[in-house]
């Protein structure tokens, strides 16, 4: 298949039966998802994706996660579903997650960080730092200011001791306009994230 072919064929098995996240137990739309990212990485059309030179252009904007097996896992075991994963860059090489859980009984609210982003070694290599945590239990929109969170100290020194800069790189594997793929070396799996509003925007 051509790429564009194989980006149709994504954006049909993340619409259908019901859209992202995908369930744990849907294991075929899983396999297929998974076999489709690997034809479309080797069809990758950037040269050296991880460098500033090839994501500086086309980076600023807001993402959106639509495929992460190992976060398809945790909710599973936890019962809880992690969605929208939102990543926010700006051109300064700024960037801001955030991310709604939904738990039983209704309990939700905000994880949210803000750190920064860039290459590691020019080529394959990103990296993301993180300088700030906030918590917003309860909140249908996360705050902007991390001092506007909830314990704000107390979640800003869990973040500071939970980020191991062993595990900030991510080796991208796909970059066009719309669409990202990079591995998560924790889990050693990958995710797509694609831009809001773009083509394989599918909410």
């Amino acid at each position: 298949m051509t790429r564009i072919e194989l980006l149709s064929k994504i954006s049909e098995a993340l619409r259908t039966p019901t859209l992202p996240p995908v369930r744990a137990d849907d294991m075929m739309r899983l396999e297929l998802l998974d076999s489709l990212l690997d034809q479309l990485c080797c069809l990758n059309p950037t040269i050296q994706p991880g460098s500033t030179r090839s994501f500086a252009p086309i980076a600023t904007g807001r993402w959106r996660v639509a495929f992460a097996p190992h976060i398809i896992k945790l909710s599973a075991l936890g019962y809880v579903t992690f969605d929208p994963i939102l990543y926010v860059l700006n051109a300064q090489g700024g960037i801001e997650s955030n991310v709604q859980y939904k738990w039983l009984g209704g309990v939700h609210g905000w994880l949210s960080t803000r750190g920064r982003y860039g290459s590691r070694d020019e080529d394959e290599v990103s990296f993301v730092e993180w300088d700030e945590a906030w918590w917003n239990p309860g909140a249908a929109v996360p705050t902007a200011s991390p001092a506007d969170g909830a314990f704000a100290s107390i979640v800003s020194a869990l973040g500071d001791a939970g980020f191991v800069s062993a595990f900030a790189n991510f080796p991208v594997k796909y970059l066009d306009r719309d669409v990202c793929i990079f591995e998560f070396p924790l889990s050693g799996t990958r995710i797509m994230a694609v831009r809001e509003g773009g083509s394989l925007d599918v909410w």
